[in-house]
């Protein structure tokens, strides 16, 4: 329950709420008490101020936009597309629609407060019963089904956001085609700040929305900005410097003050509230038609089947004791890893959830969903706006200064206060030793047996396989690498930027952005006309 503290500060509740995330919600003991975590999730927005939900103006006019044409209806094509393509005009339009452009000005609307204790919140509650019923009409809502189950819910309104997420990616480029790229950064800017809205949410699905939609904006932030840098250099300091001031470290994206989600363990409780009566065994009449339900939440005709199978698993099942124990171990656990550093012990450690019996604590396991992608999710965000600030700050530098700054401690205090750490180093001291690897090509990278300055060639694991790059780069631009996911520097050799642990050597690069570089070779080999 929210404390009388909490609720004195509607503006921060949202990014507050989770810090007890490792305590249940609430603790019913018997199945018919079990729809009261509904209730006590839902009762987590009632401090945010009407006037201050961004789900009430955002998701009305979201309904009303036109679905994007068919290039652009995927965000990562969105985003790839670039305005010398033929159907880029379509595109365009489309962007320039009414509608379209009427949720364009309700995104900047709801991101423009740059304070956290006062900005707009996505507070939609879950379930259809406290929603608009013409939302609940147009399927901008939570489904929860029948009996409203938390672990069951379905946010059927991301399509709606995954347009908006389209919407601003094709906005950007068509601004910076047409003469205006500090529009253009300023509309993926707004972009990454709803992301930041989103991983505010309750369940992880939706903070993992949110992570995802920052991650991506801040790479087309780079992307508009290496386009500009290596083409006519018509964005203004000015602009730039507003757009570094928004996404400055400690502000609104700051990603710190987030803790656990906690509406994945209120729906585990919940499943277990409903399928145990006691500490003792499942309820055979109520266990097979839950865990029915939850296995056919996106897919009511297996209903049946599921039926089946659950009635036969029911015999098996562990008691309410341990089942209870094992989601309490799993959840603290995670809670423990999302509070600590990313170069932790307990980081290595095989999760709780992985050592879960999934046939004897069926209930736990089909409730619990994997939570690794969610802190993985943090991890590259977390990259990425460092990436992202120190990259801006570079270029603003050299666009004032008409020269490439010598080292990347040049750009402070004028562009940015401090130089941050890369958050896959392991060395956590400060300095030129724990920043990224800022370099630039011909001047600070090997010359040949001659003692020559030579163009210096990278290669680039891009998110199609089919378009890997290879390519030299001069002293005309400057390259950024995080190390990645093997946490030694490689000074970008060979980039993948991933989380997961590869057989060779591989940074992450940050800049040149690597959406660029793909969409360079896509060009050049006739796939984006």
């Amino acid at each position: 329950m929210m404390s009388r503290a909490l609720a004195a500060r509607p503006a921060r509740v949202l990014s507050s709420l989770f810090i007890a995330a490792g305590v249940a919600i609430a603790t019913p003991g018997a199945s018919g008490q079990s729809d009261t975590y509904v209730e006590e999730v839902n009762s987590l927005f009632k401090a945010i101020p009407t006037a201050r939900r961004s789900d009430l103006v955002l998701l009305p006019v979201l309904v009303k936009t036109a679905p994007a044409p068919g290039r652009v209806s995927l965000k990562d094509d969105a985003a790839l597309l670039p305005a010398s393509a033929a159907d880029f005009s379509s595109a365009a339009e489309w962007a320039k629609a009414p509608a379209q452009q009427e949720a364009l000005k309700v995104l900047a609307n709801i991101t423009r407060e740059g304070e956290w204790t006062k900005a707009y919140a996505f507070a939609q509650p879950y379930g259809a019963d406290l929603v608009e019923p013409a939302l609940v009409r147009d399927g901008a809502y939570t489904e929860l089904g029948d009996p409203p189950t938390l672990a069951a819910a379905q946010p059927l309104y991301f399509p709606l956001l995954d347009r908006l997420v389209c919407l601003a990616n094709v906005e950007a480029t068509r601004l910076a085609a047409s003469g205006d790229p500090a529009s253009g950064l300023d509309a993926l800017t707004n972009l990454v700040f709803f992301g930041r809205q989103m991983v505010d949410r309750p369940f992880a699905k939706e903070a993992v929305w949110g992570l995802d939609t920052m991650s991506q904006a801040l790479e087309r932030i780079r992307d508009l900005a290496y386009q500009d840098m290596t083409g006519p250099r018509s964005l203004g300091t000015d602009r730039l410097r507003g757009v570094l001031q928004r996404l400055a470290d400690g502000g609104y994206t700051d990603l710190t003050r987030r803790g656990f989600p906690i509406g994945d363990r209120a729906g585990t409780d919940q499943i277990l509230a409903r399928v145990y009566a006691s500490s003792g065994p499942v309820d055979a009449a109520v266990f097979a038609p839950t865990m029915a339900k939850l296995g056919s939440a996106s897919e009511p005709l297996r209903l049946f089947a599921e039926s089946s199978r659950w009635t036969s698993a029911a015999p098996m099942q562990a008691d309410g004791k341990r089942a209870r124990e094992a989601a309490k171990g799993i959840y603290e656990d995670w809670n423990a890893r999302w509070g600590a550093d990313w170069f932790d012990k307990r980081q290595s450690l095989q999760p709780e959830q992985e050592r879960l019996n999934q046939q004897t604590l069926a209930a736990v396991f089909q409730s619990t969903p994997d939570m690794a992608p969610l802190v993985n999710a943090r991890q590259i965000t977390r990259t990425e706006l460092v990436g992202t600030r120190a990259s801006l700050a570079v270029i603003g530098y050299t666009y004032t200064q008409k020269i490439l700054p010598s080292q990347l401690s040049a750009v402070r205090p004028l562009w940015i206060p401090t130089i941050e750490n890369d958050p896959f180093n392991v060395d956590r001291r400060g300095g030129p030793q724990s920043w990224m690897t800022f370099m630039v090509p011909k001047r600070d990278t090997p010359k040949n047996e001659r003692g020559e300055a030579v163009p210096y060639e990278i290669d680039v694991v891009t998110r199609d396989p089919a378009y890997p790059v290879k390519r030299a780069f001069t002293d005309d631009t400057f390259i950024i690498v995080s190390t990645g996911s093997n946490y030694e520097r490689d000074f970008a050799k060979y980039n993948q930027n991933t989380i997961k642990k590869l057989d060779k050597p591989a940074d992450y690069l940050i800049f040149p952005p690597v959406i660029s570089l793909q969409r360079e070779v896509m060009i050049a080999r006739d796939a984006l006309k």
